[in-house]
């Protein structure tokens, strides 16, 4: 006749046999065909994990999933990181890091940075970034991008002048010994500093001064001769912020006594950083 614990309940050693079956169970690796979870929750402890073999993590009827300071991560089969969530400390910073890898390792898209400087970068397969946006670290509040740089492209105004003869004399030029408008450009801006670098020359010796504005008003100040500038737009991240319409003008002059000044722009962008 079979034994149960009715039949046995004065028979200890059948009572220790059973505790120890339940022991068994309680500390052993059980697989479970079908469970359910209640409003108690699940908790993994002493480093313990769950791990997936084959199956599927459902979210149902509204269901989240939160991680409070861990991470998540997707490895390819050759152990690369494809896709990364969480903190990581770097020296002495907190860096907060979202991001997709390429199978050789190389970060495709992220966001990373310390806390309250974070930027995205888009990397191409070699690791070189041709996407970013501007950080704090850069000065300039986080607002705008840093790569790429976007080309300034400058036109002659109605007022420069075209004459003279040698070297230069097919740039925008002007006789007048007062400010006077001989390069403009429109541009929508998407960064909060500016580099341009001015090519001057004269006639009948003397200097050619120049200097920037930006919707009139003066973002430079006068420079002597040929050179090259980098400025902070006035009001970026206020009055002007990424996507608006700005108005530059290049306003040259005769200085020194020189009778005919020229004025060419060899290169301008904007950038951040």
């Amino acid at each position: 006749m079979p034994r149960n614990s009715v039949m046995h309940r004065g028979d200890l050693v059948y009572r220790i046999e059973q505790l120890e079956r339940l022991l068994i169970d309680r500390t052993s690796g059980r697989s479970l065909e079908n469970s359910s979870i209640g409003a108690g929750g699940l908790d993994i402890l002493d480093e313990g994990n769950i791990n997936i073999e084959g199956g599927d993590l459902n979210l149902n009827k509204g269901g989240s999933l939160t991680i409070n300071g861990g991470e998540l991560r997707s490895v390819s089969p050759n152990g690369e990181t494809i896709f990364y969530t969480g903190p990581r400390d770097i020296g002495d910073d907190s860096y907060r890091i979202w991001e997709l890898g390429y199978d050789n390792g190389v970060r495709a898209v992220s966001t990373a940075g310390t806390f309250g400087s974070e930027t995205i970068r888009i990397q191409d397969y070699n690791g070189n970034v041709v996407f970013s946006t501007a950080s704090a670290a850069g000065g300039i509040e986080n607002v705008g991008l840093a790569k790429p740089h976007i080309p300034l492209v400058f036109y002659p105004t109605f007022e420069a002048e075209n004459g003279g003869s040698g070297p230069g004399s097919c740039f925008p030029t002007t006789t007048n010994s007062a400010f006077t408008p001989l390069l403009t450009c429109t541009a929508t801006i998407w960064a909060g500093r500016i580099r341009i670098s001015v090519h001057t020359g004269t006639a009948g010796g003397g200097n050619c001064e120049w200097r920037l504005l930006v919707d009139g008003s003066p973002a430079t100040d006068t420079i002597s001769g040929t050179g090259t500038e980098f400025l902070d737009v006035p009001g970026w991240g206020n009055d002007i912020r990424p996507g608006f319409s700005v108005d530059l003008v290049v306003e040259a002059r005769c200085a020194d006594g020189a009778e005919r000044a020229y004025c060419n722009i060899d290169h301008a962008w904007a950038f951040s950083g």
